[in-house]
């Protein structure tokens, strides 16, 4: 028997609690779950974009499941995957305990090293390696690696590769191994490897084995010299004539592939007839149906009367449908702007759509959820006690909770980040917490709310966000503006009309929100100031000149400040040409991150060209885009059709290399030292709005 450490013994006793632990155990070498709960298998995106109920679901109905089979190694996986990525090790004390029962046992030393991923996951590495010892026949572990290694914090090709050959090899029939074949740098072993998946796909014949024709097609062209790229596509072609017949369950996974494959291969017609399909096959939305055709009969018209109507119609609408259409999300959505739209101040609705929010489940961290409600309920002047309770609440658990963050993500971007918008949730909090304390006249709370965001502004924020002045109205002018309510609130007019006077003299403050111009004339007059003085008093400071102009209404949104060096790169554009990270010394760059898949992110595509257009042939400056795309000859087909001719780096294993958890539409400003020093989520400003941003950040980067 082999010797466990003491922290993995469990006292004999409590064994007696476990009735299932003598069934018989998922065999070793098994590449397949067994089929009465092959239907409980999630996919292997199940746990990116999943909501908390959809999430809670799942999981519960694998535990159920596990009350059975409570040693079935693919149900105890499965439960795994599922927790949020990117992963925290939040199961690794439960596997823990099972493993102190199954100390002899690989399969468990495999799943206590999976639950450990994101907490300890150098140690997770070594769990894994020791249950290859164990059991070499035990593929999963492989797989596992092989995940490891194409992390951001644990990258390494070459180990990718070869646990992707020991899986393959354990388990010829299974193609998860290949949805990791864009990490291998090495062309040879990426060669291999699509080549057997190639081989594979000859007989393949089910649903989710035809999908990674597109796996492979991504592969084929990025090995694939200038001169054999004819050849490529006529691959293609043929597999096209294989794969239509398979299509006829219409599934949107296939179909997508057929829609690629004519798309590569230059068969406009078979795209545009696939395309059709994919369309009819979608899943139909009843709730969204139905808003769509209430909004064709109800269009807004100008005029207050006119937006009164409107926002009446959608009240008694959307009433309806969140009775006809309970555990829609969306139903609930409408009313929630049917009653931000209506200024309603009924308890009794928004505590109905607070609880219809909060039942139908919501894609992201639950806190959001309720300081979304909490702000509902001050703006609306209702339950503002209550929202009180839950504003301290967050607080406590923002300020006092450090966040757990996995080890997946360390030393990268997406670590600083996250940093950056725990800082920014914290914010929110004290915004909307000094509006419920000016709300209820308890300015003991107001004072105290407001010492911790001039707190807040005087660490947090030069620490997460860029310091340009153009942010000002977004932060320090909440602060001021809350400044003054409460100054006003108290009595204390003077100290009021400075505090005012500071924003409607701020020509960005002025420019983006208008500012309490009319709320500081009434003080000012009432403490005997004229008119002749007002003038000369308001009157807004001149934009400044050089810097970036915007329309009435438009905030310049805050960048987030990084200091993280480019990883080495040798990624190819769509035009052939390898960048390394010389191509960006002695430079600044403008980077837009983008696909050909993200339909939002093409607005901005026109602004990215003229972008580059502006810069082209400038020493000093660059503009260039980074596609997250896996296959060049998408994109390069993409940039022709549109008449794009800026840079186009394509390599989705490299953005997920500085940028894991990856999100579409965002921009990097690059250094002279290759070091990514800006961040932001693009905003949808007019075009030109978002080109003299650019230039203008290009022309004054970060010291």
């Amino acid at each position: 028997m082999r010797i466990l450490p003491a922290w993995l013994v469990v006292p004999v006793v409590a064994l007696a609690l476990f009735p299932y632990a003598a069934r018989a155990q998922t065999p070793v070498d098994a590449c397949d779950p067994a089929a009465p709960i092959q239907a409980l298998s999630p996919d292997r995106h199940t746990g990116i974009n999943l909501s908390e109920s959809g999430r809670s679901g799942k999981i519960a109905r694998i535990r159920e499941a596990m009350t059975q089979s409570p040693d079935d190694l693919f149900l105890n996986r499965w439960l795994i995957e599922l927790q949020p990525k990117p992963q925290t090790g939040s199961l690794a004390a439960e596997f823990q305990e099972k493993l102190a029962r199954h100390q002899d046992d690989p399969r468990y030393m495999y799943l206590y090293g999976r639950a450990l991923v994101g907490k300890d996951t150098p140690s997770a590495i070594q769990s894994l390696q020791k249950a290859i010892t164990w059991e070499p026949k035990l593929p999963w572990t492989y797989l596992a690696l092989a995940e490891l290694y194409s992390s951001a914090a644990f990258r390494d090709a070459a180990k990718v590769a070869e646990n992707l050959r020991a899986y393959h090899k354990a388990c010829p029939a299974n193609l998860d191994a290949f949805a990791h074949l864009n990490v291998i740098e090495d062309g040879r072993a990426s060669g291999e490897l699509a080549g057997a998946l190639r081989a594979q796909l000859q007989s393949a014949t089910g649903q989710w084995q035809l999908r990674y024709y597109s796996t492979l097609w991504a592969a084929e062209f990025r090995l694939a010299p200038p001169a054999d790229l004819e050849r490529v596509k006529k691959a293609v072609a043929e597999d096209l004539k294989r794969i239509e017949p398979l299509s006829q369950d219409n599934d949107l996974g296939v179909l997508d592939v057929l829609s690629t494959g004519y798309r590569l291969s230059g068969q406009r017609d078979g795209e545009e007839r696939t395309n059709a399909r994919i369309a009819a096959a979608r899943p139909r939305d009843p709730p969204f149906e139905a808003y769509q055709a209430w909004e064709k009969e109800h269009p807004r018209g100008p005029g207050q009367a006119a937006q009164n109507a409107y926002a009446e119609a959608l009240y008694q609408a959307s009433a309806g449908w969140i009775k006809q259409w309970p555990e829609s999300r969306f139903s609930w959505e409408q009313w929630r702007d049917a009653l931000i739209e209506t200024r309603s101040h009924s308890a009794e609705d928004w505590k109905v759509v607070a609880d219809g929010l909060t039942r139908t489940g919501f894609s992201g961290d639950p806190s959001s959820l309720k300081h979304l409600i909490a702000q509902d309920w001050v703006a609306a002047g209702v339950m503002v006690r209550e929202a009180v309770d839950m504003l301290r609440e967050l607080q406590d658990w923002s300020g006092t909770q450090p966040p757990v963050q996995s080890d997946l993500i360390q030393g990268t971007i997406a670590a600083d980040l996250d940093g950056g918008s725990r800082a920014e949730f914290r914010f929110a909090i004290l915004d909307t917490l000094v509006d419920a304390a000016l709300e209820l006249k308890d300015y003991d709370l107001a004072h105290a709310t407001l010492s911790k965001m001039r707190k807040w502004l005087d660490t947090d924020f030069p620490k997460y966000y860029d310091q340009d002045p153009m942010n000002f109205p977004d932060w320090e002018g909440r602060y001021v503006l809350s400044m003054g309510r409460l100054a006003q609130s108290e009595g204390r007019k003077l100290d009021a009309v400075a505090y005012y006077h500071q924003l409607i003299t701020n020509p960005r403050y002025v420019r983006e929100y208008a500012g309490p111009v009319a709320l500081a004339r009434t003080l000012f007059k009432e403490l005997g100031g004229s008119d002749e003085a007002w003038a000369v008093g308001s009157k807004a400071q001149p934009w400044p000149a050089g810097r970036p102009d915007v329309p009435r209404g438009w905030p310049m949104m805050a960048w987030n400040a990084l200091n993280r060096t480019l990883p080495e790169m040798h990624v190819p554009d769509a035009a052939g040409r390898t960048w390394t990270l010389a191509d960006f010394k002695g430079k600044t760059t403008f980077v837009f991150l983008w696909a050909t898949w993200c339909g939002p992110c093409w607005r901005e595509l026109p602004g990215v060209q003229k972008l580059f257009e502006a810069v082209k042939g400038r020493p000093d400056v660059q503009a260039i885009s980074l596609s997250t795309d896996e296959n060049p000859a998408i994109v390069e087909r993409f940039m022709k059709e549109r008449k794009f001719n800026f840079p186009v780096l394509v390599s989705k294993s490299y953005v997920e290399r500085v940028l894991p958890e990856v999100s579409m539409g965002q921009t990097w400003l690059v250094d002279q030292s290759a070091a990514i020093r800006l961040q932001r989520r693009n905003v949808p400003y007019l075009e030109k709005v978002w080109v003299d941003e650019a230039l203008d950040k290009l022309n004054h980067p970060p010291k």
